[in-house]
């Protein structure tokens, strides 16, 4: 039986915004994991994670990083959550940039989950 909860990994350094992107997350239906730091987050990180959300800016092992090794490890969409402005990069499926409406970001992490279930 496939699984309808889908659920996600939030890396974020700021005990605030990891707490207001879990209870947006949570409102609306997906099941969450919650990481402070990228260690934290490669400990966490499983088969049943359906979408990364990280943190850029973070000490230790940066949010850039946290994307390789994971990529590394599976073929999950990661998506970096930012101030800070970046063109592109690789190891991101999407980036999204603060301040952003939680409906964005609702809408946002919605379409890489569509595009992750059309590819498989």
């Amino acid at each position: 039986m496939p699984k309808t909860q889908k659920t996600i990994l939030l890396v974020d350094d700021n005990d605030e915004m990891l707490k207001l992107m879990s209870e947006l997350f949570s409102r609306n239906g997906y099941a969450i994991k919650r990481a402070s730091n990228s260690v934290q987050a490669f400990a966490l990180f499983s088969d049943d994670v359906d979408v990364v959300l990280t943190d850029l800016d973070m000490p230790g092992i940066n949010g850039l990083k946290l994307a390789k090794l994971l990529k590394e490890e599976a073929d999950v969409p990661v998506a970096a959550i930012t101030g800070y402005k970046l063109l592109s990069d690789s190891a991101f499926d999407a980036i999204f940039y603060k301040p952003i409406r939680a409906k964005d970001l609702l809408k946002g992490v919605g379409a890489l989950l569509a595009e992750r279930e059309a590819a498989e």
